[in-house]
Parts: structure tokens; sequence; C-alpha cells
């Protein structure tokens, strides 16, 4: 391996014992502080190595009873079965959503079914809605159908893949007048707007899925970052969000009021297409880095993903779990640095390049095989999106985490041309490896010191979310 290669295979952890641990998850088999260090440890050289890694959790029957992430310990096909089920017509048939494009907000038709079957944003104002509560979901959901996501409007085409997005945020979000904008929010308390959803109630309701799997993700990426040393609070926000929201129908009059305590932390579901021989070379998600702190991924044994070495200049697979039996409910997840964890390890004044990467990765779609339908050869994936507190600068990180880091060898190839946290995304094409350019490292100097929230609304108006 050349200095600085990040060419798989990528390194493989077990992360049960440092789970368990972190989650204060009854073990009859208590870890040693050996082995948790053992596994810090090498979190750390992954970070450092590659940027990112393959862990395995193992849970016992007992342990799952109090795990947030028991809603992935089951076998592959019964996560598929629930991917797919968000997808499905007859689920979306509740909605406006678009099977075949457009950026498509899901909506509620039924206002008194609100509370058996929410669906999406809610377009009234809440405080005229004295005895409705909905339900985190239907605030935070949004169908994106077929949407490209990076690139202009004259480059953008339907992309081989349908998604869910399902924002962390609880937030009570309400859409007023314009002439209303500059009031204050309703002054109920977002707890009694939003209360916690109670998955016990309906297991197998699909509305459960989307905050199910966000709170299992969530605390993978809160035992990574415990394990890496780094403070929490610093690249992750496991606060609850406090804040309220105000939308207004003049989407050029849009204001946030945030709080410290706000996130933006995402979850997105995905469905690609199986496509031909002949639509090989159409990518399922173009070359990218993701811009957060850290991205945690389940994804089911087609394969696809892919990571960029810089150093030798090539694309490697990273390895999909394999399809194992029914009574093997081993969760197996992919977990890669994010660019503003990877930049925190570039502190001021730091000379080299920062130390640990921010993997370039693409998606490629499964090919379609003859004989087989289409949604068992289709690729699904869970994909959590962790960003650091809204309030909290890149500049703030690095105080925090150049100490912990600056005894650590750098053989990093990674440029600042490399990351797309630090290009105009809606100027370049989907698939459009980003090169070099003199304005990189003057955008991230710019960037560094301003509340890192702005940075992504910024970074999401680029990528045509609005």
């Amino acid at each position: 391996m050349s200095s600085g290669c990040t060419c798989g295979p990528q390194p493989c952890l077990d992360l049960t014992a440092a789970y368990l641990q972190y989650h204060k998850i009854h073990q009859s088999d208590t870890s040693s502080e050996d082995e948790l260090t053992s596994c810090h440890e090498q979190i750390r050289q992954a970070c450092r190595s590659h940027g990112c890694f393959h862990i395995s959790i193992n849970l016992s029957k007992e342990d799952e009873i109090d795990s947030p992430i028991k809603c992935l310990a089951k076998p592959m096909e019964e996560v598929e079965n629930e991917i797919e089920s968000l997808f499905s017509p007859s689920f979306l048939d509740n909605t406006d959503a678009d099977l075949n494009g457009g950026l498509v907000t899901a909506r509620i038709k039924d206002l008194p079914s609100l509370m058996t079957k929410p669906f999406g944003v809610v377009e009234v104002c809440v405080k005229d809605l004295p005895n409705v509560v909905p339900s985190p979901f239907v605030e935070n959901a949004t169908f994106r159908g077929r949407t490209a996501e990076s690139g202009d409007e004259q480059q953008s085409k339907p992309e081989p893949k349908l998604s869910w997005e399902f924002r962390r945020c609880l937030s009570a979000r309400t859409e007023l007048k314009e002439d209303e904008s500059n009031h204050d929010p309703p002054s109920t308390q977002p707890s009694e707007l939003h209360p916690h959803l109670d998955s016990s109630h309906a297991e197998n309701d699909a509305w459960d899925y989307l905050p199910n799997w966000t709170k299992a993700l969530h605390s993978v990426a809160s035992v990574v970052i415990h394990s890496i040393g780094i403070s929490q609070h610093v690249v992750l926000n496991e606060t609850n969000c406090g804040c309220l929201r105000k939308i207004v129908s003049n989407k050029k009059n849009y204001t946030n009021l945030s709080t410290e305590k706000c996130n933006v932390d995402l979850l997105r579901c995905f469905r690609y297409d199986a496509i031909s021989a002949e639509e090989i070379d159409q990518l399922g998600s173009s070359s990218h880095t993701d811009w957060g702190s850290l991205t945690v991924v389940w994804q089911d044994d087609k394969g696809g993903l892919q990571t960029y070495c810089h150093a030798c200049e090539k694309w490697t697979d990273a390895a999909a779990p394999e399809r194992k039996s029914a009574s093997n409910t081993i969760i197996n997840l992919f977990v890669h640095v994010g660019d503003f964890l990877s930049l925190a390890t570039h502190g001021e004044g730091m000379a080299h390049l920062p130390i640990w990467p921010s993997p370039r990765h693409r998606v490629i779609c499964p090919t379609k095989q003859p004989n087989k339908s289409e949604s068992s050869q289709c690729r699904r994936s869970l994909v959590y999106f962790a960003y650091p507190p809204p309030n909290i600068s890149l500049a703030a990180a690095q105080k925090v985490v150049e100490p912990l880091i600056c005894a650590e060898s750098c053989e990093s190839t990674v440029m600042f041309q490399d990351y797309s946290l630090l290009h105009d995304q809606s100027q370049q094409q989907a698939d459009q490896l980003i090169g070099g350019s003199s304005t990189n490292f003057e955008t991230y100097e710019k960037m560094r010191r301003r509340p890192f929230g702005e940075v992504i609304q910024e970074k999401w108006e680029q990528v045509q979310r609005n």
C-alpha cells in the first residue's frame, strides 16, 4: 500500500462491546477495559487510514430488548421489506408523491386521519388545530422521487433511484401568511406539539420505520464519536431539537427560528433501480463527499458503494454484507468521516493537510438480470447523515479536535479541492469528479468561522433542496 492509499478492503471492526458499554445495555459477560481500549484505537486508526470502515454489532436476544438499534437486529429480508413498503404504490397513494420525478413533499389529504395516518408536512398553522397533536413524522418526512441532487437545472436529470428523507429535527413547523411572518411563534411548547413516537403501539406501521431507523443509526454515530474521544457536543447534536420554526408561503421570506439545540441530522431511505447493461455508466449516486461529521450506512447485499483512492487514482468496492440465515441478526453497517470532521483535523496554524480523509464515494446501480422481478433486483439502503450543532463553527471544533490528533502522523493525499463542502455544487455536472481550483482554500478560510448551520443551508440551496 502506497503512502496515503485508501484502497480497499476497508477496515472491519466489531463495535459490539463499545456499543453495549456506551448505551449501558445489559451484558452477561462484561467487556474488559483492554477490549474497549483496543476497539477505540481501531476506530481512530480506521479514521486515520481510510476515513471509513465496516462495523458489526452482535446483540443477544436479551440485549436487543433495551437497544436503540433493535429495529435493525433482524434478517436482511425483513429490513428490505420494510424499506420496500415505503415505495409501494398503495403507500404513496395517500400522498401527492409522484413516482416518476420531481421534488415532492408528502401532503396530508385528510386532516381527520392525522392521528392515525400522518402523511407529511402540515400545511396549516398548528395554532388553528388545538385538538390535534401531530407526530414528529408529520413534520419531517419528504418524498424526493427521482430528483437529481447536484448540478444546475439545465444539467439535472431524474436519477435511477427513489428516496424518502426524514429530518431528525423535532421542531414545530407552522405555515403562516406572509403578513404574519414577523410575529412571534405560537406559545405552545414543542414537546407538547410533538411528543416522541411510541413505536410499541404499532410495530408494523410503516410510518414508524423512518424515526426508528434514525434513532438506531444515530446511536451508532454516538458510539463512534465517543470512542474517538472527541466531545460529542462539538461534532454531534445529542439534544433533541427545542426550536420553533415559521414557514411562510413566500419562499423568499423564510424565517428559521433555530436555537443552539436545533439539529439538521438527516436520514435518507433509498431504493436504487436495477438498470440494463447498456445503462451501466449511469450512476445511482454521483461522486461526492458528505458535508457533515459522520455518515452511517445500512445496505443490502447488492453492493455498488465505492470509495475513491486519491493516491492510486482508482475506485474500489466497499464490500456489501452477506445474505445469511434468518437466525443470523448481526447488524452490519458502513461508517465514514464527513467533511466537517475531516477538516476539523486541520487545526489553525497546522501546516499539513487534514489528517483524517473524508472519502469520496459513489453508488453504482445493480445490473438488471433477465427473468427476475424488479423488486428482487433493486438496491436498498439507509443512510444517516450526522451533523454538528448548527451554531458551532469549524474553527471552534478544530480547537477541540487538534490536541487529540496533533501527534498522529499524516500520510493524507486529500487536498482542499477534494471536498464537496468547498465547492459550489450548483455549478458542476452530476457526473463530474471534482478537480482542482485555486479558490477551495479561500472558501475554507471564509467558512471556517461561520456557524455550520448557515453553511449547510447554503449547500442545500446548491443541490436544489428548496
